[in-house]
C-alpha cells in the first residue's frame, strides 16, 4: 500500500509523510513498537524511525522526523503523531 501510494503520486511530489498511531486502533502495532523503543531508551525520533511507518518512509528518503506529538506517559503513550520529511527540507 505504501509503495503503491508513492508510485501513484510520485516521490518527487510528496513533501512529507504524516503518521498517527492510536491505542484504540485495531492496528496498534506502530504504537506498541514506538512505546517499546521509548522503553528501551531510544530518542523519540529514533523510536519513530524504527517502527514500520518510519522504515517505509526512510526507504523512500523521508528519514528525518519532525513535530512528534504524544499523549500519555513515556513508554505507555496512547497517541503519537509524527511527520517524516527528507533531510534536506
Amino acid at each position: 500500500m505504501f509503495d503503491a501510494m508513492m508510485h501513484e503520486f510520485g516521490p518527487e511530489n510528496v513533501r512529507g509523510i504524516s503518521g498517527e498511531w492510536l491505542a484504540a486502533d485495531d492496528l496498534a502495532d506502530n504504537l506498541m513498537s514506538y512505546n517499546a523503543g521509548i522503553q528501551d531508551m531510544l530518542s523519540p525520533e529514533v523510536a519513530a524511525l524504527n517502527i514500520f511507518t518510519g522504515k517505509m518512509a526512510t526507504r523512500w528518503g523521508f528519514s528525518k522526523v519532525e513535530g512528534i506529538e504524544t499523549a500519555g506517559t513515556p513508554g505507555n503513550y496512547i497517541n503519537v503523531s509524527a511527520l517524516f520529511v527528507r533531510p534536506e527540507w
